[in-house]
């Protein structure tokens, strides 16, 4: 079995600067950020390169949300409130 990308991502309302996973997947154990995720790429069976290339997919693709959201007549004032949630993170 092989997940997607981004299995079982639900976006949600944002209210905190502080940014945590369900699970740890880096040095910093079970912060969300993109250079905790490559901090252990290795341990996923990937490459720093190939976790990046993934990384790199995965933002242009998430750089569309209201778009998409917009295009599945998901109302203003929900896009408006998912806002922080898709906000840029390091």
């Amino acid at each position: 079995m092989v997940l997607s990308p981004l299995y079982a991502v639900v976006p949600s309302t944002v209210s905190t600067d502080t940014y945590m996973l369900a699970m740890a997947l880096g040095a910093d154990g079970k912060r969300a950020s993109l250079t905790n995720a490559l901090s252990w790429c290795e341990r996923f069976r990937l490459t720093r390169a190939a976790a990046a290339a993934i990384i790199a997919r995965q933002t242009e693709v998430v750089s569309r949300w209201r778009d998409h959201f917009a295009a599945c007549q998901v109302p203003d004032r929900d896009i408006a409130a998912l806002e922080r949630s898709f906000a840029p993170r390091g």
